[in-house]
């Protein structure tokens, strides 16, 4: 009878505590704030460092996963890395591609004795990786060196994308912990790379986008919700307090953030729509002589959206980011010149920005420049071609 009554109470206490939903909605943020601090944020690398900063969005490895065992002190540890390596792409549900050579590799390997390091080889607690990235968004290859087979997982982390050191969090990417030979990914670790390459998340997706994909994965996963179902009122701490360090990130100058903002008040990327505060944000971007904060200042201005309406304002404004080498910015400059908006108009130069834009690939360009040529007599045709010369597809890069 005293068994029951305590179980009675055991049962009682947890129902009022919340019950197995409120144990599970606390691991979702825990999951949650984890896999923003590793996907989204980056310190320098050096135990610490108190000042992690926002990377542009997104970064995930090139698939398939092409791996290279170089230079080993051991079979074992190369046949580790190679296990551990391919732990993670089943994880992450990527194919994983063992490859003799160097060059045809993604993801490379070199281990070295403790004394025997190469000259010119940047090691740092034992271990370092080495990342080119495509744009600033996928990692077309990677070289992890080591000297030890305690930071060999970490590293893999590193390589599929997950970036930062998350301190408060059991996760193998912590300097907190102390590494182990050999050591097994957290169950945080697991579900911070499924959720990075298996939650609808593309390469270059912002942060908070891709938080609210992760709330949504995560929750599944986690047995929250169906699939499918709405989880707009589960772990809002952890969004909110996103919102807030981005906008102080903002505030500090950190041009990664001044787009995300932007689009986040534009389309309600978790914050309410507010027009003018988009404007905010791409005007700031924009001063940064960033092609797209200047592209979609222009827009707001064009259309009055979030600011007074100023055509001629809005036609600077696309130039300059067509200069930058924006595309779409190049087909809405045309369409002001032909419509004379912002101006007169000016056939040659709309015909000169639409041959522009569809040199830089932008749908429809090609139809509306050769529409507006049909209609030109022989000398206009001349002036409008030797124009279009003057646009570079690819503008030069900046003087340094």
């Amino acid at each position: 009878m005293r068994a029951r009554f305590r179980l009675f109470v055991a049962g009682l206490v947890w129902l009022l505590l919340g019950g197995p939903g409120a144990a599970s909605e606390a691991k979702l943020e825990t999951a949650l704030a984890m896999f923003y601090e590793a996907a989204l944020w980056r310190d320098n690398t050096a135990p610490g460092d108190d000042r992690p900063r926002p990377i542009s969005g997104i970064v995930r490895l090139e698939a398939p996963l092409r791996l290279h065992l170089g230079r080993t002190t051991s079979n074992s540890i190369a046949a580790f890395a190679e296990a551990k390596t391919r732990e993670a792409a089943a994880i992450a549900g990527l194919p994983v591609v063992v490859v003799e050579n160097a060059v045809d590799s993604n993801f490379r390997f070199d281990f070295f004795a403790e004394n025997a390091v190469p000259p010119g080889v940047p090691l740092q607690q034992g271990c370092g990786t080495g990342a080119r990235v495509q744009g600033t968004a996928l990692i077309s290859t990677l070289h992890i060196r080591a000297i030890q087979p305690n930071c060999v997982a970490h590293e893999i982390l590193h390589g599929f994308g997950l970036l930062g050191h998350p301190h408060d969090f059991d996760t193998l990417l912590s300097y907190k912990r102390a590494p182990t030979a050999r050591e097994n990914y957290t169950e945080l670790d697991r579900l911070a790379l499924r959720t990075l390459y298996q939650a609808g998340i593309s390469p270059g997706t912002f942060h908070l986008p891709a938080l609210m994909a992760a709330r949504q994965f995560m929750a599944e996963e986690l047995g929250l919700v169906a699939k499918g179902g709405n989880t707009a009122q589960l772990a809002r701490p952890v969004l909110d307090a996103a919102v807030a360090r981005l906008r102080a990130a903002a505030a500090d100058g950190a041009r990664t953030v001044f787009l995300q903002l932007g689009f986040a008040y534009e389309v309600g990327h978790y914050v309410a729509v507010d027009p003018a505060e988009a404007v905010r944000f791409w005007e700031l971007a924009a001063g940064q002589r960033d092609a797209e904060g200047l592209f979609r200042l222009g827009l707001a201005l064009q259309q009055g959206k979030g600011t007074t309406q100023d055509e001629a304002a809005a036609r600077r404004r696309l130039r300059e980011a067509s200069a930058l080498g924006h595309g779409p910015a190049a087909f809405v400059v045309a369409q002001a010149y032909r419509d004379g908006r912002g101006g007169w108009p000016n056939a040659v130069e709309a015909y000169a920005f639409f041959d522009l834009a569809a040199r830089r690939n932008v749908a429809a360009a090609a139809a509306a420049r050769d529409a507006l040529f049909a209609n030109f007599d022989a000398a206009t045709r001349t002036r409008a071609q030797t124009q279009a010369r003057q646009f570079p597809t690819v503008p030069p890069a900046p003087a340094r």
